[in-house]
């Protein structure tokens, strides 16, 4: 009886981690999502929150956590969140080195 719910629960958690290394980088790299503000704890359940819930398929589609398939899966969709937390960080890095220039150029960093 409660060995269907162990394995419902298991498939949550299969597609957790898969949601989770893609949204996790995003998180990391942008600057009001990283941890100076949001730190710990809350911050993984925030993002477990928010992968969970941009999760295209059904939640018990995953394939099984200790599977050797799900490395495959997990390291590409790292190599996702990468990239798509680079691009999405890449105007505030520009405009955080505008503002270093600007600062060096008025003489704020005598």
């Amino acid at each position: 009886m409660f060995y269907a719910l162990y394995f419902e629960i298991h498939h949550l958690v299969a597609s957790a981690a898969l949601g989770f290394a893609r949204v996790a980088p995003i998180f990391f790299f942008l600057p009001f999502l990283n941890s100076g503000v949001l730190s710990g704890a809350p911050r993984n359940a925030i993002i477990i929150l928010v992968a969970l819930g941009v999760w295209p398929h059904a939640l018990n589609e995953a394939p099984p956590f200790l599977s050797v398939a799900m490395i495959p899966l997990v390291l590409q969709e790292a190599a996702v969140g990468v990239m798509l937390g680079c691009l999405l960080s890449w105007p505030f890095w520009v405009m955080h080195a505008l503002g270093c220039i600007i600062d060096n150029q008025r003489g704020a960093t005598l």
